[in-house]
């Protein structure tokens, strides 16, 4: 009785034994069944089977559910693969079983995926305008990550026919590792100015054999090159522009460059030109007072060029502008003639004189100022009679461009100062002083609109702003000087503050 137990006892244990050291079945995790639009290199995935010796996988990607026509065989000790390089547009099928030196397991389910049949375009599209150097895009469908694309084949044609022999046709293939990518672009150069492209592209995979594939095409697509640029600034026909005014046009194409050209008569008969790297042709000749000027720009690429720009025009400022004080007014020696800038103007005549018809005037000149209006303190005149009625004028000058028209005439009575104090009604407090040029101010008051000029012992303006400003609110000033003394001057409605600083 006891031998048969013992027997017994053993062929449990050895059932048992056996039971333990049986595989089980991998139980597959990505792809999802059925996944679709898959790279050609799809990572198979699915749980680790853990408990047994020297543990590997095996893998079979079939053509059909009955693996009778096996795409690919592999082996793995991770519970990981990747397949090789597939076709395009086609549903395959794939099982995994655990495999040690003793067992071998059940295959898992059978799942399917399903690789993508073509890309996405992005750019260019819907008849958009480009440059002659047009950059490419695309990207996958769903953007999942490129693997397996060994390259990608761009056709570019006039015709929707793509036809080798047209002289507009061009095919590029783009070679590269874009394993990583979900979309990616590449250029084309010297296409042509003026020319409707159409488009399309495919993937080439990385396949060998029977498994080398290139992808449907994509749908096909179309863009335009230039032709012309669009002028913007100044507008057509704008009047009173400086004499340095800034050319622009509206489109940036790189890399082209950007041709104007400037001439006096509509024709172009002999026009300057000039090349800018920009949209904006911002250092040219300096022009004439007063003249009026058609100009034109168009692109330049790698020896072609695009069309001409429509003609523009615009006319110089022909004298400055007077801005103050009004035709009539009072004023004394600590007043200034003020008239606004001319961009591009190197100096500036001002005349005053005791008869319109300025016989005998008194004539100073000053640099352009830094601030967008010009001032010269009738100080500098010396003029003596009080209570007497004087006129003044300006105008312009520049070496390249010559002189301007006087300005309008305008009239002042000439009163007598009271002098320059520093305990006027509004008190006014600098900080801090000396100072480098840069300070702030602080009044005792409120002020709407006051004007603020800072100028030097011999009356030369160098800033002028106006300003509100509330009781003990702080005003910061920067302003470019030489070590020395300075007068701020506050003209608040008429009633003139001043203060005396020091730069150094």
């Amino acid at each position: 009785m006891k031998n048969i137990l013992t027997v017994l006892s053993a062929i449990i244990l050895t059932l048992s034994l056996t039971a333990q050291e049986k595989a089980y079945t991998p139980v597959l995790v990505t792809p999802e069944d059925a996944a679709i639009n898959l790279m050609p290199i799809t990572t198979l995935d699915w749980n680790p089977v853990a408990g047994f010796y020297n543990i590997r996988y095996e893998i079979q990607v079939s053509n059909n559910e009955s693996f009778t026509d096996i795409a690919a065989e592999l082996v793995a000790i991770c519970s990981a693969v990747e397949t090789p390089a597939l076709k395009f547009n086609s549903q395959y099928y794939w099982r995994v079983r655990a495999v040690d030196d003793n067992n071998t397991s059940e295959w898992s389910e059978v799942r399917t995926f399903t690789t993508f049949e073509a890309l996405t375009t992005t750019a260019p599209n819907s008849n958009n305008v480009q440059s002659p150097r047009t950059t490419f895009s695309w990207k996958s469908v769903g953007n999942i990550t490129f693997n397996g694309i060994a390259s990608f084949e761009v056709l570019v044609d006039t015709s929707k026919e793509f036809d080798p022999s047209s002289p507009n046709y061009r095919q590029e293939v783009f070679e590269g590792d874009f394993t990583g990518s979900v979309s990616t672009s590449q250029y084309i150069p010297d296409l042509v100015f003026g020319n409707k492209y159409y488009w399309k592209v495919r993937a080439i995979n990385s396949g060998i054999g029977v498994l080398a594939d290139e992808s449907a095409w994509t749908t096909v697509d179309s863009f335009n090159i230039v032709s012309a640029n669009v002028p913007t600034f100044p507008s057509n026909g704008e009047e009173d522009v400086d004499p340095n005014i800034e050319l622009k046009v509206k489109n940036t194409y790189n890399p082209c460059s950007y041709i104007f050209q400037i001439s006096e008569d509509e024709e172009f008969t002999a026009p300057a030109q000039y090349s800018s790297k920009t949209t904006t042709l911002k250092e040219y000749d300096t022009l004439e007072y007063g003249k009026t000027y058609y100009w034109r720009n168009l692109l330049a690429y790698n020896g072609q060029q695009s069309d001409w720009t429509e003609v523009w025009s615009f006319s110089v400022i022909a004298a400055p502008t007077l801005v103050g004080p009004a035709n009539g007014a009072d004023m004394t020696k600590d007043d200034g003639l003020r008239f606004k800038k001319i961009g591009g103007t190197d100096e500036y005549e001002i005349q005053v004189a005791a008869n319109n018809t300025f016989t005998n005037p008194v004539t100073y000149t000053m640099s352009q100022p830094s601030a967008t209006v010009g001032s010269a303190l009738l100080s500098n005149f010396h003029l003596s009679e009080y209570n007497m009625t004087y006129y003044w004028r300006v105008k312009a000058s520049n070496k390249a461009s010559g002189e301007s028209d006087w300005s309008v005439v305008r009239s002042f009575v000439y009163r007598e100062s009271s002098g320059i104090n520093d305990y006027d009604k509004v008190s006014t407090t600098i900080y801090p002083n000396p100072n480098n040029g840069k300070f702030s101010i602080e009044l005792n008051q409120r002020v709407d609109n006051a004007q603020i000029r800072i100028f030097d012992l011999t009356g030369r303006v160098h800033f002028i702003e106006n300003i509100s400003l509330n009781e003990n609110e702080k005003y910061d000033i920067s302003v470019d000087l030489q070590n020395g003394l300075y007068i701020l001057e506050m003209n608040n409605n008429g009633i003139r503050t001043h203060k005396k600083f020091t730069v150094m």
